[in-house]
């Protein structure tokens, strides 16, 4: 597997000469996967903090680099043999965001007894892969032998490409990889979260598909019961949708990294807060959209109407940043008070419609 610094834009994964370049730098505390490009600019934050502009202008540092790896995880292009690291010292900033549950920490062996904090296409591929076949095997195994204590069988081994993610995950081909497109790394690190914190999310979107693989020659149905009606748009689609939208919202395409650490947002509390901050908000407009789909169409919609619902979700994101929010739950408060605007909206507008 092709292995990748985290460093300043544009990300080169391929140069095979960047882990030598890590060797030399293993002792420096400074290095560190949410710092990403901050040695390359840290000439640009001194001289930032230390214009003639009022520093509370400014984000914080630790938004502040929060932001940039963002950005360098949506201008990734996903491939394959994709893997970015960092060599792992413990510094504040890695013990900050080491929870979040993409990373993986990777011994470097060579009997130096070093970590590198890790975040690959093949291994969150493989976790999603190995979580919701565990999850629907559970459930069929206590369902068909609810008097036994066996363990479950262990899921099969990967397999792309693989119906599994289009009946099961909600990709447009068997093959999940050209779907990143649009959020690049950063999509498949939401997705991979939303799907581990919040597992029954997924089901307000998919109808009961067969997880299996053909190589084990098992198939398994998986069956959900929820209160809510589901909508018909694909979860993974869903979600790389979303990350694309909340990161025109948020301004992580920026033309520079420059431009994107000195203005200052009113939103910026909510990462300086807590360092999930993107991961928890990619979870509520996920949700947001099938809110919207329930409540402002009545349940009432099809594929087709993807684009409307998620122009009324961006809507709603839009106006919430714009009023200013500290915290993630104060997002989603606010968020559905938007939402139920909207609905009243649009209620509005039937019966004028059913009157004339």
């Amino acid at each position: 597997m092709t292995s990748a610094t985290i460093a300043e834009f544009p990300v080169n994964s391929n140069n095979d000469n960047d882990n030598d370049n890590d060797n030399d730098n293993d002792n420096n505390t400074n290095d560190s996967p949410i710092q990403m490009a901050l040695n390359p600019i840290s000439s640009l934050f001194t001289s930032l903090f230390t214009s003639s502009r009022p520093r509370n202008s400014l984000p914080s540092k630790s938004c502040a680099h929060q932001l940039l790896l963002y950005r360098q995880l949506l201008l990734q292009k996903v491939h394959p043999d994709l893997c970015l690291s960092r060599p792992y010292t413990g510094a504040p900033s890695q013990l900050a965001v080491e929870h979040l549950s993409y990373w993986q920490k990777v011994d470097e062996g060579k009997g130096k007894g070093r970590e590198r904090l890790s975040v690959s296409y093949e291994d969150l591929i493989n976790r999603i892969w190995v979580s919701e076949h565990s999850s629907s095997q559970s459930s069929s195994h206590s369902s068909s032998q609810s008097s036994s204590h066996s363990p479950p069988p262990p899921p099969p081994p990967l397999s792309i490409p693989d119906p599994f993610w289009v009946d099961v995950i909600g990709f447009q081909l068997p093959n999940p990889l050209t779907d990143f497109r649009a959020g690049g790394l950063l999509s498949l690190c939401l997705l991979h979260h939303t799907l581990t914190t919040a597992p029954t999310l997924r089901h307000r979107f998919s109808h009961p598909g067969k997880v299996g693989s053909p190589s084990s020659g098992t198939t398994t149905t998986t069956t959900t019961t929820t209160k809510t009606k589901t909508t018909p748009f694909p979860f993974a689609l869903t979600s790389i949708n979303v990350t694309a939208m909340l990161c025109a919202e948020l301004n992580l395409r920026e033309e520079s990294s420059l431009l994107l650490v000195s203005k200052k947002k009113r939103y910026y509390g909510m990462f300086e807060a807590s360092s999930s901050a993107l991961f928890d908000v990619q979870t509520v407009c996920v949700g947001l959209v099938a809110d919207v789909g329930e409540r402002v169409f009545g349940g009432e919609i099809d594929v087709f109407k993807f684009g409307q619902v998620l122009e009324i979700v961006r809507e709603i994101v839009g106006e919430v940043l714009e009023q200013g929010v500290g915290e993630v739950a104060e997002f989603e408060v606010n968020c559905l008070k938007v939402l139920h605007k909207i609905n009243e909206r649009e209620m509005k507008k039937t019966k004028t419609k059913t009157k004339k």
